[in-house]
């Protein structure tokens, strides 16, 4: 059990002891190991009601279902809850839903409604939406209205300042710290590009910011809109860079009034870089018949040979892109937040949507069995939308359940 105010972890035998409330805190504690239970839609498309499970002991999940019957939606909606941002809404914006919920394993849920009531004010109708929800189940209900948080402030304020106010502050706050949800949602699709149109994106920054169609390296940083592998590269630097630091302060005789933050931080770090060991023996393992050979150091970030050259990461093909970028984001992945004692807690949910894109057949194969590995000791979830029979493999175990009525019928 965890506190979502301080992070303070409690034992079981503290539970017992002292009801499940913080100590310093006095607020609910909420079990840091939860997972999306099952997803409920009302009225979607002005048609369907979905009731989706998604649990199960392998926190990996496989939705498959005909086009047209809403699997992106439901990911752009999962998105959206859990990244609450300007550029997120504008996706759900005009998607025909009543509500849209999300219920954990711990018993907390978060629900996603369009207000019935219709906006007074045409120009702010996409943000006519209420996020509410429970830690668990003996806690108080939470909740924000996004469209009258925003008319409240209309009088004052020009509208780019309250959606920084509320997009950037508020709702963040409110996903991130008070519910602890993260995600990333990788969406594959948007790697199939040209090289002429990939150029013509990396020049033209404004034009970049503006397009909705590619965005390579959201794989590794949601908010980033730059187009260069490379950064992978920078972020294994980084990560050696600061270990060396927080090794030479451990091993210095100079009194540290932060020891206890510093080991911490080492304790992430080791565990990030026995990540960056994971990722390059899957790479490896994936590329064996080419020859590739990956490896890192904190001169050159990540070294790609192949028979004892060395190749550029921008080098790769679209596919090896592609899996370059989700394994390691599943391996790898950072979750930016405030307090340093609160980055290894909580779970990490991960969508992805038709990760067989520029799959040759053979690692379609094998992609679900990584999967498998890296979720089995770690704390993310993973739910997958495929049409291809080659990624699931046999897993059939995998599946998930789903209830699906028209609505209003019983």
């Amino acid at each position: 059990m965890i506190c979502p105010n301080c992070y303070v972890k409690y034992s079981s035998s503290h539970c017992e002891n002292f009801g499940e409330k913080c100590l310093k805190c006095k607020v609910d504690l909420i079990d840091e190991n939860f997972i999306i239970k099952n997803v409920v839609v009302k009225n979607l498309f002005n048609n369907f009601d979905y009731t989706i499970d998604f649990s199960n002991n392998e926190k990996v999940s496989v939705l498959i279902a005909p086009n047209g019957f809403g699997k992106s939606t439901i990911f752009k909606i999962i998105n959206f809850i859990y990244n609450p941002t300007v550029k997120n809404i504008d996706k759900i914006a005009d998607i025909p839903f009543d509500s849209f919920t999300i219920n954990f394993t711990n018993g907390a849920y978060i629900i996603l409604e369009k207000n019935k009531e219709e906006a007074s004010d045409f120009e702010l109708r996409k943000f006519n939406f209420t996020i509410s929800g429970k830690l668990s189940k003996s806690s108080s209900l939470k909740k924000i209205n996004i469209y009258e948080n925003i008319i409240l402030r209309k009088k004052d304020l020009p509208i780019s300042k309250i959606e920084e106010i509320v997009f950037k502050m508020e709702l963040p706050d409110f996903i991130n710290n008070v519910f602890n949800l993260h995600t990333i949602y990788l969406d594959v699709k948007r790697l199939e590009i040209s090289h002429n149109k990939k150029i013509k994106m990396q020049l033209d920054k404004t034009d970049n910011k503006k397009s909705n169609n590619f965005n390579f390296i959201e794989l590794l940083n949601p908010s980033s809109e730059i187009t260069n592998m490379s950064l992978f590269s920078e972020d294994v630097k980084t990560l050696l860079s600061v270990k060396d630091r927080i090794d030479s302060i451990i091993k210095s005789k100079i009194p540290n009034p932060r020891q206890e933050r510093t080991l911490l931080a080492l304790t992430i770090i080791n565990k990030r870089i026995k990540a960056l060991d994971l990722f390059c023996k899957i790479y490896n393992e994936r590329n064996a018949l080419s020859g590739k050979k990956i490896s890192y150091n904190q001169i050159d970030g990540f070294v790609l040979k192949m028979k004892n050259k060395t190749i550029p990461l921008e080098c790769l093909s679209d596919g090896e892109k592609n899996d370059f970028c989700i394994f390691y984001n599943l391996i790898c992945h950072k979750k930016e937040l405030t307090k340093i004692s609160s980055l290894d807690s909580g779970n990490t949910l991960f969508i992805i949507d038709e990760p067989e894109v520029s799959l040759h057949i053979e690692w379609q194969q094998t992609w679900l069995d990584y999967v498998l590995e890296i979720c089995k000791d770690s704390n993310i979830q993973v739910i997958i939308a495929t049409h291809s029979p080659y990624i699931v493999n046999g897993h059939f175990e995998l599946y998930t359940e789903k209830q699906v009525k028209t609505h209003g019928r019983k």
